[in-house]
């Protein structure tokens, strides 16, 4: 059986954000303006959408996506709606996001929100992982107006879709 590959690009910014597989465009419903990330949990057998999450508060797992932690059968896409370092990822979603692939850009981006001034520093993020892993693949601005852009590739090995750097930095 042939390997199945599809492209994907994961977005976050203040205006804008959203995730493109394979042509086709995945925005976010509308939502309150109290929501502060998107996570959306697929299955990586046939890439259907089981948990579609908006977030307000960062610092702690809903139900909705606990459930899924550690399940390497499950991908896992997070992007922030363009924040300012007032709302920062922590606690418990720190933790839930270290352990499902968030790493190195995870750790530096909160490390610097820390070191500026309240309301000063804005940041957009965006995570791709398969679930239980810890390592993902990042991409962060330190812009209010500038998007974070995350472009891979889902190779489909073993029967399982898997997310792909064809971007080296």
């Amino acid at each position: 059986m042939a390997e199945e590959q599809r492209a994907m690009t994961l977005w976050s910014g203040q205006h804008m954000r959203g995730i493109i597989i394979e042509g086709v465009s995945e925005t976010p419903p509308e939502t309150d303006a109290s929501a502060e990330m998107w996570v959306v949990i697929y299955s990586r057998k046939d890439m259907s959408r089981v948990a579609d999450v908006k977030l307000s508060k960062l610092d702690a797992v809903p139900a909705e996506l606990a459930k899924y932690a550690g399940n390497h059968d499950y991908l896992m896409l997070v992007a922030t709606f363009g924040l300012n370092n007032v709302e920062m990822i922590r606690g418990d979603l720190y933790d839930f996001f270290n352990k499902n692939g968030g790493g190195g850009t995870l750790h530096k981006m909160v490390q610097t929100m820390n070191a500026v001034p309240v309301s000063f520093g804005y940041y957009s993020y965006c995570l791709a992982s398969v679930m239980g892993t810890e390592t993902g693949f990042e991409a962060v601005t330190y812009s209010q107006g500038t998007p974070a852009f995350l472009p891979l590739k889902l190779e489909k090995i073993a029967d399982l879709y898997t997310p792909l750097n064809t971007f080296p930095q």
